[in-house]
């Protein structure tokens, strides 16, 4: 925006490729309470309690980039797997950002698509102010989501959600 200020920052989000965790291989289910000791930099928080850290030859394609992967759920009930990503700075209220990720659905398991939803907060276990939904409507392929953004508060946590049910 004219007058604005730009975020001069290759990345603010700590270990947004998932490399820095422990153990090995497939673990599925972790319970939020655990995720964060699993994964460095970040926090589950979500009430689905599932979260699966994903290294190698797990179910889906291989990871984009790097080795790991997240599996995230929502379940029939609508609850959801969420986590909060650390920020190596704050995010600056009026200060423009661009967002870039990739997700995929992953049906092996549960035949609905889902949404990937990510927020803002400054709190690692609330969701916080969306941010971005990025909809998933091909199974089995990675897609790359792009949103730039102005943020509308400051925050330290950059949240992820499975988002809702779609069919």
């Amino acid at each position: 925006p004219a007058g604005g200020a730009s975020a001069l920052v290759n990345n603010l989000v700590l270990n947004g490729d998932f490399e820095n965790h422990t153990g090995a291989g497939c673990q599925y289910n972790l319970p939020s309470a655990s995720f964060g000791t699993v994964m460095a930099n970040t926090t589950g928080f979500g009430l689905s309690n599932e979260i699966d850290v994903m290294s190698g030859a797990c179910y889906g394609p291989l990871a984009v980039g790097g080795t790991t992967k997240l599996g995230l759920h929502t379940k029939a009930d609508g609850s959801e797997d969420a986590f909060s990503f650390d920020l190596s700075a704050p995010v600056v209220a009026g200060v423009s950002y661009r967002l870039t990720y990739w997700a995929l659905a992953e049906v092996s398991f549960d035949p609905s698509l889902a949404h990937v939803t990510i927020g803002l907060s400054s709190n690692p276990v609330d969701f916080g102010t969306p941010l971005h939904t990025g909809a998933l409507t091909t199974t089995g392929v990675w897609t790359q989501f792009t949103h730039n953004f102005v943020a509308t508060l400051g925050a330290t946590y950059l949240t992820v959600s499975s988002g809702p049910i779609t069919t």
